[in-house]
């Protein structure tokens, strides 16, 4: 499911209206609903989750002399960072 997708159906739970029938190309007829929507992109271009440092990322390589370009973080430590900013996880 798309942004735009993920937006329509929380308005239409949260309302209990349907908007899809209202929207020409890329707005909806109402300013509300394109208020609603910016506000909705912009919340989410606005989270930025920091995740930590991944094992092996101290590591060089000795045939580079460079970092290794890949690094591991086990699924508790994302699931940490994430929960961290005040996201949740499934």
């Amino acid at each position: 499911m798309g942004i735009r997708e993920e937006f329509e159906a929380w308005y239409l739970e949260t309302s209990d209206m349907d908007i899809r029938p209202a929207r020409i190309d890329d707005h909806y007829v109402l300013p509300v609903h394109n208020v609603a929507w910016c506000a909705w992109q912009a919340s989410r271009t606005a989270l930025v989750i920091e995740l930590p440092n991944g094992w092996g990322d101290d590591y060089i390589n000795p045939k580079t002399g460079k970092p290794y370009e890949h690094s591991m973080l086990n699924s508790g430590q994302v699931r940490d960072a994430i929960n961290a900013a005040g996201v949740r996880t499934k």
